[in-house]
């Protein structure tokens, strides 16, 4: 699915899709395919990158397609996507 997602956003908007680091790849593999025990902090910094990646797409679809697509989302990221744009900085996937 993640690559359907990849040609989608290229189609869309000309351009490759910001990646996610692959530790957290790696982090997020390990847990699912090799039943990985996570810590509680490991979990926590990895669903707040999982969080910040679905913001930044949410962003810039936003800025492409206007406030129409805020529809789709959860109300805490509609609500957050509705102040900000995809130059802010404090937005990261790491």
């Amino acid at each position: 699915m993640l690559f359907i997602f990849y040609i989608l956003y290229l189609s869309e908007l000309g351009k490759v899709p910001p990646l996610i680091e692959n530790s957290r790849i790696k982090f997020r593999n390990d847990v699912i395919h090799k039943g990985k025990f996570a810590s509680y902090d490991e979990a926590s910094n990895y669903g707040e990158t999982v969080f910040n990646y679905i913001k930044l797409i949410a962003l810039t679809l936003k800025d492409k397609y206007g406030d129409e697509v805020l529809r789709v989302y959860d109300k805490n990221i509609s609500d957050y996507v509705a102040t900000k744009d995809a130059n802010d900085k404090e937005l990261t996937v790491s």
